[in-house]
């Protein structure tokens, strides 16, 4: 019962040290499963996505360490501690300064569409559309309301 709006797509990618034997550019994430991961907490949406990742491919996420914000991954990444999972966008600030190396998953899962939900844009305060609207952009927002 709730509208939903398209709001943003990123894609998931493996940070890496420089060095890292895996010396591909892209790889599915089945591949990175070996290595021991350095991730966000449980309470994080991505961390459901990666535990259900590897259960399709019938293989235990070995979880290294898990702390709450994308520098501090990259920061133990960078320490040699394991391997990252991020969106890309949030990556790509690390990686220069940090000395790592991105990894573009090739999988299904690595692609994510992010959705503004509403019981209903039109009773929403007028404050409250205002936000729906700079999120989703306004003509987008008139020519895709559904309820899906």
């Amino acid at each position: 019962g709730l509208e939903s709006y398209e709001y943003r797509r990123d894609r998931l990618v493996a940070v890496v040290p420089r060095d890292h034997e895996v010396g591909a550019d892209q790889c599915a994430f089945s591949e990175l499963l070996k290595y021991d991961i350095v991730a966000l907490d449980s309470s994080a949406a991505m961390m459901r996505l990666l535990a259900a990742a590897a259960l399709d491919a019938n293989q235990p996420l070995r979880l290294r360490v898990q702390v709450r914000s994308f520098e501090a991954v990259c920061k133990l990444v960078q320490a040699q501690m394991g391997i990252g999972v991020l969106p890309e966008i949030a990556a790509q600030q690390f990686v220069p300064i940090m000395g790592l190396r991105l990894i573009r998953r090739t999988d299904e899962g690595a692609d994510r569409t992010m959705h503004v939900c509403v019981r209903d844009y039109d009773s929403l305060s007028s404050i409250a559309r205002k936000l729906v609207e700079q999120l989703v952009g306004s003509s987008r927002l008139r020519n895709r309301r559904s309820r899906p």
